[in-house]
């Protein structure tokens, strides 16, 4: 496992654009799995658009210290331009190992203290199977975990975050309003593996596995 907090970029230059990224979960340098290798892409192309970015991810111990810092950062005078967020698929208490620590509030913490001080939250809300009755896990973990899931979606909207979702038709299945604000992110692909669609005289049919 890797310490995400040694990774961070994070130097304190004022003349140099800043911003925040944030995981609730460490960074896996190299991950199995779309939904982690997303965070380790979109975290790169802040750096390589020129950001500095300081990075509060990892399990409790790094983001509290990453919280400290924010702080910290802020107390100086200085401001980050915005804070990203790249959600969990499971509640974010139990985004890592329960033998790592559980702390409910801190990622709303984390939140509240960037919007308090008028930096512009974004969260990157990737799936809701846990509002399809069908989907959620069962039995007393399965209750815990949708109750925690319900209590991190009234934490993004509490702290007014703009949810970049899958698509727009996304929000309704989330349960987001009008007044909230979200809109469509594009996929953390590369550009180059994309293939055209086969032609197809009689209609075309696709069997999506994911």
């Amino acid at each position: 496992m890797t310490d995400t907090t040694d990774r961070s970029t994070h130097s304190n230059r004022p003349d140099r654009s800043m911003m925040v990224f944030h995981a609730p979960y460490p960074l896996d340098p190299d991950p199995a799995a779309a939904s982690r290798l997303r965070p380790l892409r979109m975290r790169r192309a802040f750096e390589e658009i020129g950001y500095e970015v300081m990075d509060i991810s990892g399990a409790v111990a790094q983001r509290r210290a990453g919280l400290r810092r924010l702080k910290e950062l802020l107390a100086s005078g200085r401001r980050p331009d915005f804070l990203y967020c790249e959600n969990s698929t499971q509640p974010n208490a139990l985004a890592t190992s329960l033998r790592t620590g559980v702390a409910p509030l801190l990622d709303y913490s984390i939140m509240r203290l960037a919007r308090r001080r008028g930096v512009p939250v974004g969260v990157f809300y990737r799936d809701a199977y846990w509002r399809m009755p069908g989907l959620r896990a069962s039995g007393a973990y399965g209750v815990a975990s949708n109750l925690l899931q319900r209590a991190d979606l009234a934490g993004y909207r509490r702290n007014r975050v703009h949810f970049f979702l899958p698509s727009n038709a996304m929000s309704s299945l989330v349960g987001l309003a009008q007044s909230d604000s979200f809109s469509a992110l594009p996929p953390g692909g590369d550009s180059g593996r994309v293939l055209p669609l086969p032609a197809q005289e009689d209609g075309l049919r696709l069997v999506y596995v994911g």
